[in-house]
């Protein structure tokens, strides 16, 4: 019987918070591929060292970039140092800068998902900018500009998947949304049903919804409604009415929409 598959979270930026006041970050220079990590993560382990935290991004100043922070490291820096340097695969080592709490990394720049350059939304700064909004401005214009911004949003990302080779079917395009909910880490898209030509979608760790809960609005999703109304009214050329059914704000495990295509005479 096969195991199911978890969902595992992914650190994709570049500035740690470490776990102790003993760890150290280490930015390595290096020349070779996948197999010159392994002998790096090889050698520190052999020395006793624990490495916590690992990222690796290709050609930066002519070498291979390597970001490692290590605990229990900080009375040892020489030491781990030395290790590194001994390798014939390491071209220079530094010891990566901190602020306040925080070790990074500041050659990790552009970030990339897919092929493209990103930019990142952390939740805490997603839940300032919301909070924001609404003591800057009446409820209800929160309420359409979020929406209004991710209908445009939307629009975005049906242009970018009508580009795309392939079979334009439904089924189609509900598996490329799943993909951009995970790759821009929005949400978790499943428990999709299509009858006739409604359809019902689920969407686990929807981010805005857990960021309005937690600043105890009980507003539903206006951004993510916005996204399908736009993505799916592009497909189906028509009208479009989204209706979200359960929401995580209201303490549902995930956000249910309905998207439902007018008939147009």
């Amino acid at each position: 019987m096969d195991t199911p598959i978890k969902h595992l979270p992914i650190e994709i930026h570049n500035f740690i918070e470490r776990s102790s006041d003993n760890d150290v970050g280490f930015i390595v220079m290096i020349h070779g591929a996948i197999d010159s990590i392994f002998k790096i993560i090889d050698r520190i382990r052999s020395k006793g060292f624990k490495i916590s935290h690992i990222e690796w991004s290709e050609e930066r100043l002519g070498s291979n970039v390597l970001f490692l922070i290590i605990s229990g490291g900080k009375d040892q820096v020489d030491a781990i140092v030395g290790t590194l340097v001994a390798l014939e695969v390491v071209d220079n080592v530094e010891v990566a800068p901190e602020f306040n709490n925080y070790i990074y990394c500041p050659y990790f720049f552009p970030l990339f998902i897919s092929g493209e350059r990103a930019m990142l939304f952390e939740r805490s700064l997603l839940a300032k900018f919301i909070n924001n909004l609404y003591e800057m401005f009446i409820p209800d214009m929160i309420k359409s500009f979020l929406f209004h911004v991710g209908k445009a949003y939307g629009y975005g990302i049906y242009e970018y998947y009508s580009s795309l080779k392939g079979n334009s079917t439904l089924e189609n395009l509900i598996e490329y949304l799943k993909i951009v909910g995970l790759l821009t880490g929005g949400g978790l898209l499943e428990d999709f049903q299509i009858k006739e030509r409604e359809i019902t979608i689920g969407i686990k760790f929807n981010m805005e919804c857990e960021v309005l809960k937690e600043l105890g609005r009980s507003d539903r999703s206006n951004f993510l409604r916005g996204v399908l109304e736009a993505v799916f009214e592009r497909f189906f050329s028509t009208k479009i009415v989204v209706k979200e059914h359960e929401c995580i704000t209201d303490g549902a495990e995930k956000c249910v929409f309905t998207i439902i295509p007018m008939e147009v005479n």
